[in-house]
């Protein structure tokens, strides 16, 4: 699983858009190679700003 995420992540390097996507795709990666010890957390608690993807998908459901 770890392997896949990390083809997609070189994937998304293709282009600049992708960027952002790409590096997702490697912490996703080595999240599923070493989950121990890792939190995956909102990063609106982390930092209270809203990621700037999830702010165009959002929908009328409160978070």
């Amino acid at each position: 699983m770890g392997l896949a995420w990390w083809l997609i992540g070189l994937l998304c390097f293709i282009s600049i858009i992708g960027i952002p996507f790409g590096r997702a795709c490697f912490v996703m990666g080595e999240l599923a190679f070493w989950p121990f010890g890792q939190d995956v957390i909102n990063r609106r608690y982390l930092n209270k700003v809203d990621d700037i993807v999830s702010v165009h998908f959002r929908t009328s459901y409160s978070y």
